[in-house]
C-alpha cells in the first residue's frame, strides 16, 4: 500500500501522456477541453493550465450550433466555479442533431478568456465517433473472463487556490497529511464532483487487492494493481481511484493509452497503488457529479 501525496511515486513518470497528447481545443489556458454524449445529455470535461495560481477560477459555458463553418444560435448555459465537468441535459437527444459546438469562458482575476470550439468527441467524424461510443461501451460492460471493478473517479486539482502548507520558495508539499489540500497543494485537493469509472483488473490474479463478493478472486493484498480503464474521461498521474462497495481508494500512478482514434484516448491501461488505511484521502467526500 501507498501514503498520500508527495510520496506516491511513479513508476514511470511520463513528461506529456503517452501515445498522443490531449489536445483538444488546447490553448494557452485550457490544457484540454472534450465533451461526449451521455444517456442524458452531453458531458463537458476540461483542465485548466497552472498560469494563475491562487485563485478560484470561474467558467461560464456556451453552446453554438455551426453550419457548415456559419456558427450560429449561441446559448449561454450556465456560470460555474471550481469544477472540471459539466452536463448539457437541456438538449434533446432522441433526434438526429447538428453539429453541437461549444465553448467555455474562464473568468480570472484581471481579465478573462475564452476557448477555441469544442467539437464532439474532438471533432470526430461520424463513423469515427461511432466506432468510438461501441468501444467505450464495451469497455463498461461485463467481461466474464476478467474481474470487473465499479468505482469513482477523484480528479486531482493541478491549479487553483494554494494552500497554506505549501512552501511559498519551493512550491513543496510540506504536509502530505493536510486535510485542507489532502497532500496536493491546493485547497480541497481534488474536485468534488467525482465521475463513475469501472476497471478491468488484468494483472495476475495474486496482485488484485480486493474482495470479490462473487467469490471468484477471495481476499488478497497486494500494493499495485494494472486494470484497463475507458478513455473519457482524461486520466492522468495522481488521479484517485474509489472501489464503490469497500470505499478502498488507490492512487494512479502509470497512465498509458493502449487505444486511440485519432488521437482520441479509447483505452487507458493504468496502475494503482491502494493507499494506507489511515491515508488523508479517506476523509475526502465522495459527490457524485451530476
Amino acid at each position: 500500500m501507498v501514503r498520500g501525496h508527495p510520496e506516491v511515486n511513479l513508476l514511470n513518470e511520463p513528461k506529456e501522456t503517452l501515445a498522443s497528447t490531449l489536445s483538444w481545443a488546447e490553448d494557452e489556458v485550457f490544457k484540454y477541453i472534450i465533451d461526449i454524449i451521455e444517456n442524458n445529455g452531453i458531458r463537458l470535461y476540461w483542465q485548466v493550465k497552472d498560469i494563475s495560481p491562487n485563485i478560484t477560477h470561474q467558467f461560464t459555458i456556451y453552446r453554438g450550433i455551426d453550419r457548415d463553418g456559419d456558427l450560429a444560435d449561441w446559448t449561454e448555459l450556465t456560470t460555474i466555479a471550481d469544477t472540471w465537468t459539466y452536463l448539457d441535459n437541456t438538449i434533446s437527444l432522441s433526434a438526429p442533431f447538428p453539429d453541437i459546438v461549444y465553448r467555455i469562458k474562464l473568468s480570472l482575476h484581471n481579465r478573462e478568456h475564452t476557448s477555441d470550439l469544442v467539437y464532439l468527441y474532438g471533432g470526430l467524424n461520424p463513423h469515427q465517433r461511432n466506432l468510438a461510443k461501441a468501444i467505450l461501451r464495451k469497455l463498461k460492460l461485463c467481461q466474464r473472463h476478467l474481474p470487473v471493478l465499479k468505482g469513482y473517479l477523484l480528479k486531482r486539482k493541478h491549479t487553483g487556490t494554494l494552500c497554506t502548507c505549501r512552501d511559498p520558495v519551493t512550491k513543496e508539499v510540506l504536509n502530505s497529511d493536510c486535510q485542507e489540500c489532502f497532500g496536493t497543494g491546493f485547497i480541497s485537493g481534488y474536485y468534488l464532483q467525482a465521475t463513475p469509472a469501472t476497471l478491468i483488473a488484468t494483472g495476475p490474479v495474486s496482485t488484485i487487492p480486493i474482495h470479490d463478493p462473487k467469490g471468484q478472486l477471495g481476499t488478497v493484498t497486494a500494493t499495485a494493481t494494472q486494470a484497463k480503464i475507458a478513455g473519457l474521461p482524461p486520466i492522468f498521474p495522481y488521479d484517485v481511484w474509489v472501489q464503490s462497495e469497500t470505499n478502498r481508494r488507490y492512487y494512479i500512478t502509470v497512465v498509458k493509452i493502449s487505444a486511440e482514434i485519432s488521437g482520441l484516448p479509447l483505452q487507458y491501461d493504468v496502475v494503482l497503488k491502494m493507499a494506507n488505511y489511515n491515508d488523508v484521502i479517506y476523509q475526502y467526500p465522495i459527490e457524485i457529479g451530476q
